[in-house]
């Protein structure tokens, strides 16, 4: 059975999801004195995130926190730019990370802004939305595990590979209605691991084992 893939909740508020991109970033560009810069309401020049450390290149960060069913259209891509052009010191690299679904055009956007940039010395532009934020949690587990709290990666590795051993039960017993109970409450299962309630996921798969898998071992 292939792995679960663990799609995480997108934070409720922008203050923590501007406290997730900042645990991402310092990891991502090994830069422990990134911040948040100034407050809500300030004059900010589209700066959220910032490295205070005075090393270069000075990368900077504009968190956009939407509705997943909304759209993150070129123009304000090109207006949260155009802000971060007047930022003193001098930027090297902006990053924007977004909830927002992410176009082609919206794509091709930041391909025509890092041109355009690259000709007249100015910053690069990366696009960074909630498909890549994920990716990034992956690769940095520790930063999902300290964001979401929860079990950990080893403790998931394992929750994940017991869903694989009893998929593997269940199609060996064939068909009826057991093997489709024991599908049902896979599938129960699997819904609450993707939905971060691990010590539920693993109630349930224990309750399963318990009751029809004895022998396979669970922990």
């Amino acid at each position: 059975m292939p792995r679960v893939r663990m799609r995480d909740r997108i934070p409720i508020n922008e203050n923590d999801f501007e406290l997730l991109c900042l645990k991402l970033l310092r990891r991502r560009w090994e830069c422990p004195q990134r911040e948040q810069y100034g407050k809500r309401g300030e004059k900010q020049d589209g700066i959220d995130l910032l490295d205070l450390s005075g090393a270069e290149p000075l990368r900077a960060a504009q968190c956009r926190r939407y509705d997943e069913n909304k759209s993150l259209p070129p123009a304000e891509i090109q207006a949260v730019v155009d802000q971060a052009k007047q930022f003193t010191p001098k930027l090297d690299f902006l990053a924007i990370l977004t909830t927002a679904k992410v176009s082609t055009q919206a794509d091709r956007k930041i391909v025509e802004i890092n041109r355009a940039h690259s000709a007249k010395g100015l910053f690069r532009v990366e696009l960074l939305n909630w498909e890549r934020i994920q990716q990034l949690l992956d690769e940095f587990s520790d930063v999902r595990d300290d964001f979401y709290g929860g079990a950990d990666t080893k403790q998931l590795t394992k929750i994940d590979e017991r869903l694989a051993d009893l998929q593997v039960a269940v199609k060996s017993e064939g068909a009826g209605s057991a093997s489709d109970a024991h599908d049902a409450a896979l599938d129960e299962a699997k819904v609450e691991l993707e939905r971060h309630e691990y010590q539920l996921a693993k109630l349930l798969l224990q309750r399963l084992r318990q009751k029809h898998w004895d022998a396979l071992p669970f922990c």
